[in-house]
């Protein structure tokens, strides 16, 4: 109870008047205007939005003026453990699934994660589903515009 009257009072306290109405997906480009000092939560999928050039948060040489900050970890954590959230990219079949469409959702499934797709993919969304695509070169040439989010990972 304690933390979602806290959400609630900040919620009124802190953010721009038209907040309280938007959806989830909404709110993600709204920092990217230059008005907000931190979010409460951050998905990766919002980088792409604060990071195009001529945006209030971007500098002219097209370093952002924000930093994605590192996930706070409790007592129990080791240097090399994973913080924060990973969409990993998982897939559901159901069993109720008729075999054929079955075996060309998994088709599809392996092609959608597949490295070369995972990393077009990411290019423009910015939503890491494989290691080896955080490591890509593009992403290590492009990490500087990115304010911290492939050292996050």
């Amino acid at each position: 109870v304690y933390a979602i009257q806290k959400y609630l009072d900040w919620l009124k306290a802190y953010v721009p008047p038209d907040a309280q109405g938007m959806t989830f997906s909404e709110s993600g480009p709204v920092p990217s205007q230059g008005n907000i000092a931190q979010q409460i939560f951050w998905y990766t999928a919002f980088t792409a939005d604060m990071a195009k050039p001529g945006l209030p948060v971007v500098n002219d040489d097209g370093t952002p003026k924000w930093r994605v900050a590192p996930s706070p970890h409790g007592v129990y954590w080791k240097d090399g453990m994973k913080l924060g959230y990973q969409d990993a990219g998982s897939w559901t079949l159901l069993k109720s699934t008729p075999t054929d469409r079955a075996k060309a959702a998994w088709l599809y499934a392996q092609f959608v994660v597949s490295k070369t797709v995972d990393v077009k993919k990411s290019q423009v969304g910015l939503t890491f589903i494989r290691d080896s695509t955080i490591h890509d070169k593009s992403f290590t040439e492009r990490a500087p515009k990115l304010g911290g989010l492939i050292e996050f990972y």
